[in-house]
């Protein structure tokens, strides 16, 4: 820009000759030319424009026809925004904004584009603020990047919010929670947890031995996970106790060193699963009793009947008088009885005997003796 500052024609401009410029201006102008840094001086009522060469990337296609032209001649598109900002220094006040919003026309178009900038009022000989001085920085590029880590930060915050499990992020050696979604809310009883540590806002679960697990994962850096434990909820002193079934992991979180900086809390509330499971053992423990009780009754009828049966087949084969009755009074009705002639010519008799059986149905039972 020194060369430009030299080449320009400063005949048309209401500065005049830089060699006739006053000592203050020429300071400001050479401590602005050496920066490294953006910066830029609007002088008098004309707001003229001197720069250096950090601030042509600003100016874009602008340049180099700015140099020594008014201010908003420049940035004619700003002077909604920035107009009253500089009105404000010519009347004695120092500006700083870490962000502004413009749009400017500077490469292909209007183009939004954010600066984080100074604006210093700089007085004359006579205590007049005579003109602005600026050092300013395009924020465009890490403008565009927060926020589209706000964007990812956001959308992160929606599916932890609508997560299907239960998560919370604690912070620090004492487990202060600084993050915990719906769910985790709900198990807990919507206490007011958040900002707290677990040993505050969880008496409950420092009762049942969470706190003494929690600084294990953080001392260890292992992560430490459970299934099926239960959770005695108690939200209050007087509250009624609500047992929980909860399926998590407690996992540390480290920093870049690989030190524990806090733990991430994840998990399933399996209550119903839990409860379904306790009912199904119960269930199959009253199923295997009531077999055992079957089973000896069947094995106890069983041995009563193989005993009669027994019984009546003794009694039939050694009584031929009641042979005789049971083939007269019997055989009408159904039984089937043989005659038969064994060696000697003795006849003998076979007949079967209709016996009930164990579940209702009728079994015949073959019976032999001597004919008379």
């Amino acid at each position: 820009m020194s060369g430009a500052m030299r080449a320009h024609d400063w005949t048309q401009s209401p500065l005049g000759m830089p060699h006739d410029w006053p000592k203050t201006l020429q300071v400001i102008v050479n401590l602005t030319l050496e920066s490294a840094q953006p910066m830029f001086v609007a002088w008098g009522p004309e707001r003229t424009l001197v720069y250096n060469d950090a601030y042509i990337p600003l100016l874009g296609r602008k340049h180099p026809q700015a140099l020594g032209r008014p201010f908003f001649s420049v940035w004619r598109e700003a002077i909604p925004e920035v107009g009253p900002l500089v009105d404000r220094v010519f009347q004695g006040e120092s500006l700083v904004m870490d962000d502004i919003s413009l749009v400017l026309d500077r490469n292909e178009g209007p183009q939004e584009a954010h600066f984080a900038f100074s604006y210093t009022p700089v007085r004359d000989d006579a205590g007049r603020v005579a003109r602005l001085f600026c050092a300013c920085q395009d924020t465009t590029d890490s403008f565009r990047l927060r926020q589209v880590d706000r964007q990812s930060n956001a959308r992160l915050a929606k599916l932890f919010e609508a997560a299907p499990s239960f998560m919370a992020m604690l912070e620090g050696p004492e487990h202060r929670i600084v993050l915990a979604n719906t769910r985790y809310m709900h198990l807990v009883g919507y206490r007011q947890v958040l900002g707290l540590t677990v040993a505050e806002a969880l008496p409950d679960a420092v009762a049942q031995g969470y706190l003494e697990l929690l600084d294990s994962v953080f001392q260890s850096g292992k992560p430490s996970s459970s299934i099926g434990a239960k959770y005695a909820v108690q939200p209050g002193p007087s509250a009624l106790v609500s047992d929980r079934f909860v399926d998590f992991v407690f996992q540390p979180i480290p920093d870049e060193s690989g030190s524990v900086t806090g733990i991430f809390v994840e998990g399933t509330d399996v209550t119903e699963r839990v409860l379904a499971e306790q009912a199904l053992k119960q269930t199959e423990s009253k199923l295997r009793e009531a077999n055992a009780t079957l089973a000896a009754g069947i094995e106890q009828r069983t041995a009563q009947l193989l005993a009669r049966e027994a019984l009546i087949r003794t009694f039939y084969e050694h009584s031929s008088e009641c042979h005789a009755v049971l083939k007269r009074a019997a055989a009408p009705r159904g039984h089937r009885t043989q005659h038969r002639r064994g060696l000697g010519g003795r006849g003998w008799a076979q007949f079967e005997q209709p016996i009930a059986g164990l579940f209702g149905n009728r079994r015949a039972i073959p019976l032999r003796t001597a004919a008379r």
